[in-house]
């Protein structure tokens, strides 16, 4: 049992203390609502107040992320082109921050005669992250902030519309095809002039040939119903046949060091690229001879074609070899021809130099030998004759000599010009 005592003498106190209680809390009750009211009829200055301090804070916010990434002022354009140079993923690249790594840097254009782009090549090659860096820097760019890339231009796009990722689901009765079809139709629907259209693996999770053809057809028609900007990714042999063949769509492909086994992250436009998923899952240990009875059931028609990508990326490569080089001994013989330039302007200032020097000491003699053989001459007449003629004599040498250097400059300023590439 609980027994409660509560002893004669403190009820009065106790009942005082709390009726003072309940004074206290009526008296807080009766401020907030006073000033409550108040701040009511301040209202619209308090909402004007926060908004500004919602904008100041949101331009710190957007000057903040342009300092920690290097971004750029984005052009945005009506009905033009996307073009990036150099753009890089902000989640990506404070990762690799972190880290102590480097993001390797996309560059693409798409516009009105190269709408579409299709990217193939190896399995964890960047194929994805060229999609997400070109969504965000597009979403970027129409949101008012500056952006992670040396230059970017983007249309003033009405949509941007993304399939990327899995998103089956047991829940919802989804596998991975149907739910990158029921997305994709979506997409169809809310399609609007201008749009962005990014796939990923488009066509995946069903039969190899009807995806590929499936994926053919909906790019091509993003590509002609909406007029879209379109960036996919694939693995289908049919899609690079699209892309090869069709007037307005390009191919691409992340590179990958078939002598490393590794990917280097590059975007290499203008050449498809093989999957190599034999090499893939040699690199990461999968067992050899499962790799090797893999490889004696790959068709021949596909082995050919694989070596086919591959013999076009390696001629790729070495033209952009023999580019860099031919690039670095242009500048090597730039570099010498200018040196060679400078050493001969040098040599021509001092001719120049020297001969002014030469004319000013002959005119000066001149005039000292005038001087002394007017005063000679007695006849005043004849004194004030020499005079003028002396004066003659000397002011066409100091033309002569003015236009003698003028002359020499003008050639040396000629000859100074650079030569034309």
């Amino acid at each position: 049992m609980t027994i409660f005592v509560e002893p004669l003498e403190t009820i009065e106190a106790n009942n005082e203390l709390q009726a003072l209680r309940e004074t206290e809390a009526r008296e807080i009750t009766r401020i907030l609502a006073t000033l409550t009211d108040e701040m009511r009829r301040e209202m619209p200055s308090i909402e004007i107040a926060a908004a500004a301090v919602a904008g100041l804070d949101f331009v710190a916010a957007r000057a903040a992320t342009a300092a920690a990434f290097d971004c750029v002022e984005p052009e945005v354009t009506e009905g033009g082109a996307l073009e990036l140079v150099d753009a890089r993923h902000p989640l990506l690249e404070e990762n690799l921050r972190a880290e102590g790594g480097a993001v390797v840097p996309v560059s693409l254009r798409l516009d009105a005669g190269r709408p579409v782009m299709v990217i193939s090549g190896a399995n964890a090659g960047g194929k994805t992250v060229v999609l997400k860096t070109a969504g965000l820097v597009a979403l970027m760019a129409l949101s008012g902030l500056h952006v992670p890339a040396r230059s970017a231009s983007v249309p003033l796009y009405a949509s941007v519309l993304a399939d990327i990722g899995d998103r089956q689901s047991l829940a919802a009765h989804l596998s991975t095809f149907t739910a990158h079809i029921r997305n994709i139709s979506r997409m169809i629907e809310l399609c609007e002039r201008p749009a962005l259209v990014l796939l990923d693996e488009v066509g995946t999770g069903t039969d190899p040939e009807e995806g590929s053809a499936l994926g053919v057809a909906v790019v091509d028609n993003f590509r002609r119903a909406c007029g879209a900007h379109v960036i996919a990714t694939t693995h289908y042999s049919g899609l690079k046949h699209y892309a090869a063949s069709e007037q307005g769509v390009q191919n691409a492909s992340v590179e990958f060091d078939e002598k490393t086994l590794q990917p280097t992250y590059r975007l290499l436009v203008g050449v498809a690229g093989s999957s190599s998923g034999l090499e893939i899952a040699q690199r990461f240990g999968f067992p050899p001879h499962i790799v090797s009875a893999a490889a004696a059931r790959v068709e021949d028609s596909s082995r050919a074609a694989g070596d086919y990508l591959r013999r076009i990326k390696r001629e790729a490569e070495e033209a952009e070899a023999m580019r860099r080089a031919l690039e670095e001994e242009r500048a090597a013989v730039a570099e010498k021809y200018a040196a060679l330039e400078r050493e001969a302007e040098r040599r021509e200032t001092e001719r120049v130099e020297k001969f002014e020097r030469e004319m000013r000491a002959g005119l000066a003699d001149f005039e000292q030998r005038s001087r002394e053989l007017i005063s000679r001459i007695e006849d005043r007449a004849e004194r004030v004759r020499v005079e003028r003629e002396a004066g003659r004599r000397a002011s066409e040498l100091r033309r002569e000599a003015q236009r003698t250097a003028a002359s020499r400059r003008a050639a040396r300023s000629s000859n100074s010009s650079p030569p034309r590439a």
